[in-house]
């Protein structure tokens, strides 16, 4: 393995349009076979996203699936893109009205600290997905090593035109498709921050570890911008003898919500509640080692006696998904088809890695709250 000779990733922000001061930007492109179509991305994305109509009326969801699709159209359509086999990834958080959508295309991923604990923002595009597979496998694709069509590793994003040829099906139903999943929650008192970041490092840490990596460097009084140094640093490799793990690109952007504080409130935030969310994780661990060291015992006790049918099939212990989950088995922490989450982890549930009732343009939850928007800070 090597580290790659070159920057493919691209990113943006932006604290308000031209037509819109009240919105807040922040986007990672992870490109692939070269970085052009993630630089087209980070140069264009966000003007589709302001000029869409639904974003001018206030369907903020739909107007990010819009832009997403729109931008993969024209490009597919511009004559000296033709010939070009790459692709981009596309992770996108808008911040408006305080409510936080985002939409993905790929497995770049965005995570949201509230309290200490993660909430899921996004969920990986793999092809071995269930969902993602019944689509590749409708539009004439296969799966062959967990990539489509035996070469590519992830199953949506903008560009990749070789697996966007069919002219009987709409851009959201080839084999590869742009129209990317979008989840919408409330910002409440109790969010810090929000990480989006590339699977370079998503390979190397899981949602757990990031939050409590950044939350603990808050802790410490670190800035923002040192904060993304240090998290990149951690998840560099070495050398090139990690299997590949560590020597990819690597791009990461931190938005801290401030909700009219000053930094230092966030960072007293984070410190006083530090200590006591360490305890209760361990306490809570040596609860679930207990609790397994109890069931294999009586599990133990058990063959010894003759073996009964009860008809039933087997059960993998949701202890154990979570475990898989940590150490990477099932290749990062965002795993939509997990139907209990680790521990510590706040997740949605649903297919596909949906909010409870979203549909195609995305989710709103909780009720709506009176607030002024919320300021953040926000470093790359």
């Amino acid at each position: 393995m090597y580290f790659l000779p070159e920057m493919e990733d691209a990113h943006s922000v932006e604290l308000g349009f031209a037509q819109d001061p009240e919105s807040a930007y922040f986007a990672v492109f992870d490109g692939h076979g070269g970085a052009k179509f993630a630089q087209l991305c980070g140069s264009r994305l966000s003007h589709y996203l302001e000029t869409d109509s639904a974003f001018r009326s206030g369907d903020y969801s739909t107007a990010l699936s819009n832009s997403f699709l729109s931008i993969d159209k024209d490009l597919q359509e511009e004559q000296e893109l033709q010939t070009e086999l790459g692709g981009t990834t596309a992770i996108v958080v808008l911040v408006r009205d305080n409510m936080i959508y985002c939409a993905n295309a790929g497995d770049s991923r965005a995570v949201a600290c509230v309290a200490g604990r993660v909430k899921e923002l996004s969920f990986d595009h793999k092809p071995y997905n269930q969902g993602e597979q019944a689509r590749i496998f409708r539009a004439g694709g296969w799966v062959e090593f967990n990539r489509v069509n035996g070469n590519l590793a992830l199953s949506r994003a903008i560009a990749d035109f070789n697996f966007k040829r069919n002219p009987d099906l709409p851009q959201a139903e080839q084999i590869v498709t742009a129209n990317p999943e979008v989840i919408a929650v409330d910002v409440t008192p109790d969010h810090e921050f929000i990480v989006l970041a590339c699977d370079g490092v998503w390979d190397v840490m899981s949602n757990i570890e990031v939050v409590e990596f950044v939350r603990k460097k808050i802790a410490s009084n670190m800035k923002p911008p040192e904060i993304c140094e240090a998290l990149l640093d951690h998840c560099l490799a070495p050398d090139c003898r990690m299997g590949g793990v560590g020597c990819d690109n690597m791009t990461a952007v931190l938005a801290c919500f401030m909700h009219r504080d000053s930094y230092g409130d966030l960072v007293y935030r984070c410190s006083r509640d530090s200590s006591l969310i360490s305890r209760v994780r361990r306490l809570s661990s040596l609860g679930n080692m207990a609790e397994w060291t109890t069931k294999l015992g009586s599990r133990n006790r058990r063959m010894s006696e003759p073996p009964s049918f009860t008809g039933q099939s087997p059960v993998i212990p949701s202890n154990l998904a979570g475990l898989s989950d940590k150490t990477g088995l099932l290749n990062g922490v965002s795993s939509p088809d997990s139907d209990i989450p680790p521990l510590t982890e706040s997740k949605s549930e649903g297919g596909e890695g949906k909010e409870e009732g979203e549909g195609e343009g995305g989710t709103e939850q909780g009720e709506e709250e009176d607030e002024l928007p919320v300021p953040f800070e926000t470093t790359l």
